[in-house]
């Protein structure tokens, strides 16, 4: 393959800030994200003398259908409320769009929006403990929240994804 190619190709996959520092109640968001991030880890190295670079995209919470859609739900808006910024802040969705061109322009091994993420990223083990810490304090009233739209809606409507990204993820 290697005379097959004849420019340098690059390949961003987008994982999420949930994939270095794990986010309760997104237990199969978090892994996914961090299989994303080890997948360009791995095709970094497998694919580099084929020419081709590799980098991850790591975002915090954009304004996105996504990310609105989760604030309508009672059990995230308690979670949310207990992050701090700028960590649980939402940015712009253009940043990640503005970050996610400069990466590729660049072939950056990490792409990062907002600029913090990038010590976030480094500093991941810190920052897994002191999530631990706070989520514990949270949980228990989130967890009260979550079993109190149950009753009032349902398991299948508390329980069904939300926004616009959700609605269509339904009608499949």
């Amino acid at each position: 393959l290697p005379h097959v190619i004849d420019r340098r190709g690059y390949v961003l996959a987008i994982a999420s800030l949930a994939a270095p520092i794990p986010a309760p109640t997104l237990a199969s968001y978090g892994p996914s994200k961090a299989a994303v991030e080890s997948l360009a880890n791995i095709l970094r190295v497998e694919i580099r003398h084929l020419g081709v670079d590799v980098g991850c995209g790591y975002f915090g919470f954009m304004d996105t259908d996504m990310v609105r859609g989760t604030e309508e739900r009672p059990l995230y808006q308690q979670l949310r409320s207990a992050i701090k910024p700028p960590v649980g802040k939402t940015y712009p969705a253009q940043m990640a769009i503005d970050a996610a061109v400069r990466g590729i322009e660049q072939r950056s091994r990490l792409v990062y929006a907002p600029k913090w993420v990038r010590v976030a990223i480094a500093g991941r083990t810190v920052l897994q403990k002191l999530g631990e810490r706070d989520a514990g304090k949270v949980l228990p009233a989130a967890d009260s929240a979550f079993a109190a739209e149950v009753r009032e809606k349902g398991a299948a409507e508390a329980s069904r994804p939300s926004g616009p990204g959700g609605e269509a993820a339904m009608r499949r």
